[in-house]
């Protein structure tokens, strides 16, 4: 080697050292370190809410693994009792209608999201946004997960992920209408929804794959709660309230689990800027105006129930959200019974227009605050950002 070295010039003599010990080490650099850019944040957020995506055509959209997910819901379905609410819900009994305790709050912040059908890019975004300012949060979707966006399958399997697997006690999901809608036809021998569009129905028929989990997610919806009172009086449900002509059969708050009425909570369309709507069966989606939110929260004194404010989803507000307030004081003297509702707040959870326009519009998350109506905040896609994901 001496020989070698003294007739190669000094550069050359460091070169073939350094190919020499690279190919000795080889074995223990087939897999490299990570690279910076894998360690960036799938998003990033400007303090107005604008949502900046980090694309890397190598690092796509996280996507949940399918089969690890349903297998995680069909043994909870063996083991329902092992499911686990935040606000001490057990998944067992977890149908219907809950007042939550106080000691049962938990210690971390509690946000709402709204509908997210079929959005799974702003399902990500908004999960993100929140888990960064507190990966304690307990996350609260008001249903309608599935349909109208392209991808309900990601969204389901993502909630399910976070609900059973990577974060339980810590996920809640209510039952919306098209959960509520969806059916598998026994004769048929496929799914059908009662409601347009249906895509995640379709999906579901068109993967023989998905057959089985698709049953298994019927028996899971139907294990969702439909309402949930928390102890400073804030009512988080998908829709609206029982109807007038329901209020007369509560006589207990487990008369609040009567079929009928859990379906006033995930049909019935609340109108914020009517005072009064008659009551109307023709079709499931009835709606009711701010005294009718009042009566159903009198009643609910009368149960013993605190109930002042109310958190739903299920309506598409342009802006993201809507807010309004109860009844003022010049109602008074036509409603003087009805002084119970403080406050409203309607979210919507996905970033696509529901007119089909091609701009992305707001999508919003709230948090909870206790005795006072929830802080809310706008996020959206800046246009490159939305043409890139959509």
């Amino acid at each position: 080697m001496k020989a070698y070295s003294k007739s190669f010039p000094r550069i050359i003599r460091d070169r073939v050292r350094q190919k020499m010990r690279s190919l000795r080490d080889r074995s223990v650099r087939i897999v490299p370190a990570p690279s910076k850019a894998s360690k960036k944040p799938l998003w990033r957020f400007s303090e107005d809410g604008r949502v900046a995506f980090f694309r890397n055509r190598r690092r796509p959209l996280p996507e949940p693994d399918f089969r690890s997910v349903a297998d995680a819901l069909n043994h909870a379905l063996e083991h329902p009792g092992t499911i686990r609410f935040p606000f001490g819900i057990n998944g067992a009994e977890s149908a219907g209608v809950h007042a939550v305790p106080a000691d049962a709050m938990p210690s971390g912040s509690v946000w709402f999201l709204g509908d997210v059908h079929g959005d799974y890019p702003a399902l990500l975004a908004s999960c993100a946004w929140i888990l960064n300012r507190d990966p304690d949060a307990v996350l609260c979707f008001c249903g309608d997960i599935i349909d109208r966006g392209p991808d309900s399958l990601n969204c389901v399997l993502y909630v399910l992920d976070m609900l059973l697997r990577r974060r339980p006690g810590k996920v809640l999901c209510l039952r919306g209408n098209h959960e509520d809608a969806l059916k598998f036809d026994n004769e048929e021998g496929c799914f059908r929804s009662g409601v347009k569009p249906a895509g995640f129905a379709d999906l579901l028929n068109g993967h023989a794959e998905y057959a089985a989990f698709g049953r298994d997610l019927l028996r899971f919806f139907r294990l969702l709660p439909s309402a949930v009172f928390l102890p400073d009086g804030l009512l988080f449900t998908h829709a609206g309230v029982p109807m007038g002509d329901l209020l007369p059969k509560l006589a207990s708050v487990q008369d609040m689990n009567q079929s009928k009425v859990l379906l006033d909570f995930c049909w019935v369309r609340i109108e914020p800027d009517k005072e009064y709507k008659k009551v109307s069966r023709v079709s499931r989606g009835v709606s009711a105006g701010r005294v009718n939110i009042d009566e159903f929260f009198l009643k609910c004194e009368e149960l013993g129930i605190r109930a002042n404010r109310i958190v739903a989803g299920h309506e598409h507000p342009e802006n993201g959200f809507a807010r309004f307030e109860g009844l003022s004081e010049q109602d008074g003297p036509r409603y003087p019974r009805c002084q119970c509702l403080k406050s409203a707040m309607i979210l919507h959870g996905s970033a696509i227009a529901e007119s089909g326009a091609d701009d992305a519009q707001p999508f919003a998350v709230a948090r909870y605050r206790e005795n006072e109506t929830p802080e809310v905040r706008s996020l959206y896609f800046k246009p490159s950002v939305f043409n890139t994901l959509y």
